[in-house]
């Protein structure tokens, strides 16, 4: 009976885990999980060639300070980096985590210097933003400055054959 049950567990552990790579969202920020935006991605850049309109995309990453504290701080700061993006943005502007301490916005219908305006906005209100770690003994939240500061790439489409990854590594390279 015991081995019978152990079994059943670890098939229902296998399932759970198999219904978990499926899904689209990110269960703990709630964006599109990052493979995901990277078709979402690829998507708008096939669309913006073939009726040649523009997109743009931001990599935002947030720098922790030395003593920025744990992780459930980081994960508070980059709920709150979306929760700002989100806010700023209106569709059909998709904000993505993408990793880490980045989230990736990706700006269709957006030039370069509107993208640069849209960020701008969104480092601005970072400035002024709490963020609410889980647990924190602080319930009225910590300024986001004390976490650390906010990085920002942008990319745009140039051409016809460039691919979505190439943004990504330009929004990267512009982060630095």
């Amino acid at each position: 009976l015991a081995h019978a049950i152990g079994q059943v567990r670890r098939e229902s552990d296998r399932w759970l885990e198999r219904a978990e790579e499926l899904t689209v969202h990110d269960a703990i920020f709630g964006t599109l999980k990052p493979d995901r935006a990277m078709v979402r991605l690829e998507e708008e850049v096939l669309r913006a060639r073939r009726f040649d309109r523009p997109l743009s995309i931001a990599m935002l990453e947030l720098v922790p300070k030395v003593d920025a504290g744990s992780r459930a701080d980081r994960i508070a700061a980059v709920e709150a980096l979306i929760r700002i993006a989100r806010a700023i943005t209106q569709p059909p502007i998709v904000v993505a985590h993408s990793g880490g301490g980045r989230v990736l916005v990706i700006m269709p219908e957006h030039s370069i210097d509107q993208a640069q305006r849209a960020t701008d906005s969104i480092r601005s209100q970072v400035q002024s933003e709490k963020y609410f770690p889980k647990g924190s003994a602080r319930s009225l939240g910590k300024p986001m400055g004390d976490f650390g500061d906010l990085k920002v790439g942008l990319a745009e489409l140039n051409g016809q054959s460039e691919p979505a990854q190439g943004l990504i590594e330009k929004a990267k390279e512009t982060l630095h």
